[in-house]
């Protein structure tokens, strides 16, 4: 098994308690061999051979060497092109007869060595549905590159067009930056309904992984709003994981899964969307240990609703769906919405837990912290949608009341609660309508309102343990550390009482990423640092280290433990877990 597969399979095994059933269900994309290579380079020629040596100028050229190199071949072919460090002014654009050639399927991943960015400026021959990086193989990835101003989607992978299908599967995208696209950031999978029979339902697309990306300033960039988009899409898919991203400023959706089945997005901080997550017609998801904020846009943390596309389906269902460990501030919230679908066709709201989330932050219009928007029919759902199984526990939830919608804390059409029950919650306000007088807490004092994370959470020399709730399911908090047992503290942190007090300010903001980390750890832009302290937790110096903005530490000789990153201007907490 491939090394970083193995150790994303250890670490969901160690993450998660057996009853939530993560590990049994999903799968990671499956990676082939490479067998064929070319190198681009921007002073390269493609009139040269294509080696390390003799790089090309361009990527077709360099699609037309690998064929070249493989044409006594039939079957699928793995291959690779290698983009030496510069700026290229080309789309890495894969037509589908270079992808279909004869009985032969050349499947492509692309490589950036070193500092690789793709400005799409000068590219204007680019469709609409197509990308900076449109692919169309399979068990192939998009590794170390940067995508600048694509006048259409800024990584796409699959193909529908005049009845020719490529539905590209097991695919990894990984330490991509793609800002300022006109459509959508990352889109993995492919639409469900046949461009040239729309009475033909595709099947999903399986296995993707999104990790370590970023996307900003992406879908419909500096332009009037010309069509809805998404900074990280997954549409028509399965099995796909998308951690420990980047998303913010984005125009569209931050992460969007779309009519998908067994999901997972998790250690993701995501800032000023619409809306930052999205499950739409999402079965078997899992949202987690994700870090959301707004300071400038009024929309949710959190939608989950159902948005029909054709009619041939009559049911669609946001069902089986785990969130737990999420920190929202400053949006409007949690916010469950019936959506858009005919009379003929139903909806349902099933198996959903809402568990040790923090919610906290200015509420505005009609958002609320936790909110239940359904259409109602005598005080009852309308009857083509049903609401069963939801349950919503241990949770922080807190908001000025000056700021809610009609005053309250928490809003659900539906009256009496149909589906739904509540227990063990803390609240700054008793006006949530399953408010539970039996085991509820509230707190009038809490924080409402927070420009980080450091200033909602209890007091760090304080810390705010409710022991009403009975031992947690979930065994790890939102920064993956271990939960305080039976004593669980409410809401997405967990607090160790005997080392509260040793850091005075400490940002849980994710810059600092991957976290968890394999101790390979990336600083950002914006930190200028100039030294970085490695301290244990128990505040001990373990190391130090001279460093520069933007650049790498490595801290693979440090034994599996949590540590504290300490630098000039504040202090992270990081999660170390070598193989």
């Amino acid at each position: 098994m491939n090394v970083n597969i193995m150790r994303t399979a250890i670490f969901m095994q160690f993450a998660f308690c057996a009853n939530l059933g993560i590990s049994q269900i999903m799968s990671l994309p499956i990676q082939a061999s490479i067998e064929k290579r070319v190198y681009m380079s921007t002073s390269g020629n493609d009139s040269n051979v294509g080696d390390s040596l003799n790089p090309v100028a361009s990527f077709t050229q360099a699609l037309t060497r690998l064929n070249q190199l493989s044409n006594t071949q039939t079957g699928d072919v793995y291959s690779e092109v290698v983009l030496f460090e510069g700026t290229y002014s080309q789309a890495l654009s894969q037509a589908y007869s270079m992808y279909q050639i004869g009985s032969k399927k050349l499947n492509v991943s692309v490589r950036g060595r070193g500092v690789v960015q793709l400005d799409g400026l000068p590219v204007s021959n680019i469709s609409s549905g197509g990308g900076m990086i449109h692919l169309l193989g399979s068990r192939i990835s998009v590794r170390n590159i940067e995508v600048l101003y694509s006048p259409a989607n800024g990584v796409r992978f699959g193909y529908d067009y005049n009845g020719i299908e490529v539905n590209s599967h097991d695919i990894i995208v990984k330490d991509v930056v793609v800002s300022s696209t006109l459509g959508h950031g990352i889109l993995v999978g492919k639409g469900a309904l046949n461009t040239i029979n729309p009475l033909s339902i595709t099947a999903m697309a399986e296995r993707f992984l999104v990790e370590n990306c970023e996307v900003k300033n992406a879908v419909n960039f500096n332009i009037p709003q010309a069509q809805w988009g998404s900074a990280i899409k997954a549409w028509n898919a399965k099995h796909v994981n998308i951690r420990n991203c980047r998303v913010h400023d984005n125009s569209g959706e931050g992460i969007d899964f779309d009519y998908c089945d067994s999901v997972a997005v998790y250690g993701n901080t995501l800032k000023d969307n619409y809306a930052n997550i999205y499950f739409d017609k999402v079965t078997n998801g899992w949202m987690y240990n994700n870090f959301i904020e707004n300071e400038l846009k009024q929309s949710p943390g959190i939608l989950c609703a159902i948005e029909a596309f054709t009619g041939l389906l009559l049911n669609y269902s946001i069902g089986n769906v785990s969130i737990f460990n999420n920190v929202l501030l400053n949006t409007q919230g949690l916010h469950f919405w019936q959506g858009n679908y005919g009379a003929n066709q139903h909806g349902y709201f099933q198996n959903i837990a809402i568990s040790h989330n923090t919610i906290i932050g200015h509420q505005t219009g009609s958002g609320s912290c936790l909110h239940f928007n359904y259409l109602t029919f005598l005080g009852q759902p309308v009857p083509n949608v049903s609401f069963q199984n939801i349950h919503v526990s241990r949770n922080i939830i807190s908001a000025p009341n000056d700021s809610l919608n009609n005053g309250q804390l928490c809003v659900s059409s539906i009256s009496p609660q149909v589906g739904l029950t509540a227990s063990n919650n803390l609240y700054n306000s008793t006006q949530v309508p399953w408010y539970n007088a039996a085991t509820d807490v509230v707190i009038n004092q809490l924080p409402n309102f927070a420009a980080s994370l450091a200033e909602v959470t209890p007091s760090l020399t304080n810390p705010l343990f409710v022991s009403t709730a009975p031992i947690s399911t979930i065994l790890f908090d939102h920064l993956f550390l271990p939960r305080l047992q039976p004593n669980t503290n409410l809401g997405a942190l967990e607090f160790d009482q005997g080392n509260a007090g040793i850091f005075p300010l400490i940002s849980f903001d994710k810059q600092l990423y991957p976290n968890p980390s394999s101790g390979e750890i990336k600083l950002p832009k914006e930190l200028a640092a100039t030294w970085v302290n490695v301290l244990n937790k128990s505040g001990q110096l373990v190391m130090k280290m001279e460093v520069e903005s933007d650049s790498k530490l490595s801290l693979n000789e440090l034994p599996n433990d949590t540590y504290f990153l300490q630098t000039s201007k504040q202090v992270y907490r990081l999660v170390l877990m070598n193989p």
